[in-house]
């Protein structure tokens, strides 16, 4: 986050989470405190500031992905946002609204409120990525 004199940042987890394989991040703010928890681990907490809690209480944007600001972007933020992401992003909700979920849902075209709201920069495509595995296997017709 770049809350204007310098950036927040927010290390998740000291784990490694680019082994290719599906990783579950939950990150809840109730009020002045910010839960997260990475996959099964122990749930973190932390404070913030009564700056950083105010500046926090209008977001302009969510950003998934990568940051596409124009102009300068803190050092620190580039570095993390270069080259971008690139993998599978599902089960997102952010003050109970599902982005990704209204943004492939909504019927064409989108009213151009919606339209606002649901910007995206670069390539979004739909996947099954985040779906869950089958646990139950098909019965061959010969054994039916």
């Amino acid at each position: 986050y770049q809350l204007g004199t310098s950036p927040y940042v927010y290390q998740l987890t000291t784990r490694p989470v680019t082994d290719g394989q599906p990783h579950s991040v939950n990150i809840t703010r109730v009020y002045r405190n910010l839960f997260i928890q990475v996959d099964y681990f122990p749930l973190t907490e932390q404070k913030f500031s009564l700056l950083v809690d105010s500046q926090l209480d209008s977001p302009k944007a969510l950003y998934l992905g990568r940051v596409m600001e124009t102009g300068v972007i803190d050092p620190e933020i580039q570095r993390y946002n270069t080259p971008g992401f690139s993998g599978c992003l599902s089960g997102v909700r952010f003050n109970n609204v599902a982005p990704l979920k209204t943004h492939f849902r909504t019927p064409r075209p989108m009213t151009a409120e919606l339209a606002e709201a649901l910007r995206v920069q670069g390539e979004l495509s739909e996947s099954n990525c985040g779906a869950m595995p089958r646990l139950v296997s098909e019965v061959p017709p010969e054994l039916d």
